[in-house]
């Protein structure tokens, strides 16, 4: 029997340098618990890509980050189209792409990653923070 977080919990208050999480009645009657659980997890709210997001750990989560799949993926697109003829240039790409030459000129190097490393990100295999801008800096990382 899954249960959702709205069932677990009673209360999930998000401060700026914690998440404190208090376990609803239910659930503490069910255990047997004499007074209501309550746990606090220090945080640091980090930006990833576009999006803010509260990250509990630094241990891979083995969720894929859709948005870096989807940079990897244009960048390669892009690499097979300038490679094999099918533009005359990057301005063409980008006219053709609708997006602009420096977001193709600074993406275009994710289309030589490594298959294992390809696997790692398709596997969601790298920190829960890694972003473009880290991962295009430090190719490393995955």
């Amino acid at each position: 029997m899954q249960l959702s977080v709205r069932e677990l919990t009673e209360t999930v208050v998000l401060y700026k340098d914690r998440l404190e999480v208090t376990l609803s009645k239910s659930i503490a009657e069910r255990l047997e618990l004499t007074e209501p659980a309550c746990s606090s997890y220090p945080i640091k709210p980090r930006s990833v890509g576009k999006r803010n997001r509260v990250i509990l750990s630094d241990v891979p989560q083995n969720t894929p980050n859709q948005e870096l799949i989807l940079c990897v993926a244009k960048s390669w697109k892009w690499y097979q189209a300038l490679s094999k003829g099918k533009v005359r240039s990057v301005q063409e790409l980008a006219a053709l792409e609708k997006t602009s030459v420096e977001t193709i000129t600074r993406n275009l190097p994710l289309a030589i990653l490594k298959p294992d490393q390809v696997e790692k990100l398709l596997k969601g295999q790298h920190a829960p923070d890694l972003s473009v801008a880290k991962l295009l800096n430090a190719p490393s990382l995955l």
